[in-house]
């Protein structure tokens, strides 16, 4: 959500919404195609910086691009001094040392700039589902799980949506949707306008023949969230699953509250 913001102006204090969300589509929708300007300058401490201007029905829209992050800013044009560019961009970048913006006149600039943002801007997700029984304590266990309990559907009927992967149109995430698949099923959701697709082990395809389950942990060990799901209370740690991807493990495990199932 755009927070309110109140910026001094060299006219007077103005009422603005800064954001920081959904640039790329703010730039796609708004500003590529249509009448607008873009600016760039080489700073000391951001290196290039480009800004992109667009006056509408008295407002002015203005998105800053440093090498750190990108913001874009939206205010009553007629309350400001709308071609003091520098000033408005260090509203958004105090530390920003540039006095002068020059304008982009090449002519693949809109391009480029829609490109940029759409790169900078993550809408596709995979998150890994590791099942844990009781007892289980290393990696060969939790990918030797063929089937997984209940307990887990219910969770991930909760977090997600089960879809058949058989010409799946959505993010796959490396999974196989073709005709042909041996993963059959998976759960996905599509949140905020962003794809999640959830590696669930015990719905990868399982080898008989590799107590080592290189292709289930092919997914889950290449993704960086894994979500641990413990049928009973069990020790975990990290240290369980060898990988150089996996950086947050969320632990999770049902409990009954007065009748209800509730996580914990």
């Amino acid at each position: 959500e755009p927070s309110q913001w109140i910026i001094q102006t060299k006219i007077a204090p103005v009422e603005c919404r800064v954001t920081s969300d959904n640039v790329a589509s703010i730039y796609s929708n708004y500003f590529y195609d249509q009448y607008h300007y873009n600016l760039f300058a080489i700073d000391d401490n951001f290196n290039p910086v480009v800004m992109s201007i667009k006056p509408h029905n008295s407002r002015l829209t203005v998105i800053v691009r440093t090498k750190e992050s990108s913001k874009c800013l939206d205010l009553i044009e007629n309350e400001c001094n709308a071609t003091d560019y520098a000033y408005l961009a260090k509203q958004l970048y105090p530390d920003l040392q540039v006095e002068n913006f020059e304008n982009c006149t090449n002519l693949k600039a809109q391009q480029l700039i829609k490109t940029y943002d759409e790169k900078l801007e993550t809408h596709k997700f995979k998150f890994g589902v590791i099942y844990q029984r009781r007892g289980q304590t290393t990696e060969e266990e939790f990918f030797n799980n063929e089937r997984h309990g209940r307990a887990l559907d219910e969770f991930l009927d909760i977090i997600a949506t089960r879809v058949s992967l058989k010409n799946f149109k959505g993010y796959r995430a490396g999974l196989d949707v073709s005709e042909q698949t041996d993963c059959p099923i998976s759960y996905y959701e599509l949140y905020d306008q962003k794809e999640i697709m959830f590696h669930v082990s015990t719905l990868l395809p399982f080898t008989h023949s590799d107590s080592s389950q290189i292709q289930r942990k092919r997914h889950i060990g290449n993704d960086i969230v894994t979500i641990v799901f413990q049928e009973e209370n069990t020790p975990f740690h990290p240290s369980m699953i060898k990988s150089n991807f996996l950086h947050v493990f969320l632990v999770v495990q049902p409990v009954q509250v007065l009748s209800r199932t509730c996580y914990k």
